[in-house]
């Protein structure tokens, strides 16, 4: 009886990885898509703080802007909106799937979601702020967070993943943009929003380039792009077989 309760336990956690990682990368490709970069009913909410971001992101990823732009502030409507979100889809599964039910109580069960989402809270923080070459410190006026965000391997193949992945989002323009998943990949794909090389060309053809930002890719409008060691991102255009990198000051 022992073993087949553990065994019920164990599938109950692999369950509930599954679903909470589909429903992460669900939400945090509408919460992006919709409200953060104003598309389709976002637009009423359109976040200026997200597009002054990257406003403030050069090229090679370094961020200029203020640390709240890099992460989740606990006490945000945003993120209490996003907790929210997640407790309630949860909450629907815990009634449907009879592994919830048998081996954990309703506010058991509420409480490893509500730790679990402010662990993804964290760990969005601590990658998110990496790809853009800032650490932020423990506690600060800005996050309200209660423990330090961690610095993760940035030479790992996991990290070099996703910081091509989001590093493609900044680069490609307008209509060309894609990638709005920022640390679980999967809606992207479902959607058809991933991207993976730069490719401004359709942007460019209905638009003028407005910053030095702009008028760089409007002159190499398609290239490819690959993270090296030491969170260093380089671009290769299409007719040549060079890794360069990219101007420090755009």
């Amino acid at each position: 009886m022992k073993k087949n309760k553990y065994n019920n336990i164990f599938i109950a956690i692999i369950i509930y990885i599954i679903i909470l990682y589909i429903i992460t990368s669900l939400i945090e490709w509408c919460a992006h898509y919709y409200f953060m970069h104003g598309n389709g009913i976002g637009s009423i909410f359109k976040e200026e703080d997200h597009i002054y971001h990257h406003k403030k992101t050069y090229l090679s990823q370094y961020n200029t802007g203020p640390e709240s732009e890099l992460v989740f502030r606990l006490y945000a409507l945003a993120t209490i909106l996003l907790t929210i979100m997640i407790l309630i889809i949860l909450s629907f599964f815990w009634h449907i799937i009879p592994y919830f039910k048998y081996n954990f109580s309703y506010i058991t069960f509420m409480v490893i979601v509500l730790l679990t989402t402010l662990f993804y809270f964290w760990c969005w923080g601590s990658i998110h702020s990496r790809y853009h070459n800032r650490k932020i410190e423990i506690y600060n006026q800005i996050s309200y967070n209660l423990v330090p965000y961690f610095s993760p391997d940035v030479n790992s193949p996991i990290y070099k993943y996703l910081f091509k992945y989001h590093t493609l989002h900044h680069m490609n323009k307008g209509e060309s943009k894609g990638n709005y998943n920022i640390i679980c990949p999967l809606f992207d794909y479902i959607f058809g929003t991933y991207t993976s090389r730069v490719d401004n060309r359709l942007h460019f053809s209905k638009n003028k380039p407005k910053t030095k930002q702009e008028i760089w890719l409007s002159k190499n409008q398609v290239f490819d792009i690959s993270v090296f060691d030491n969170n260093q991102i380089k671009y290769k255009l299409e007719d040549s077989n060079e890794w360069l990198s990219f101007p420090d000051d755009i």
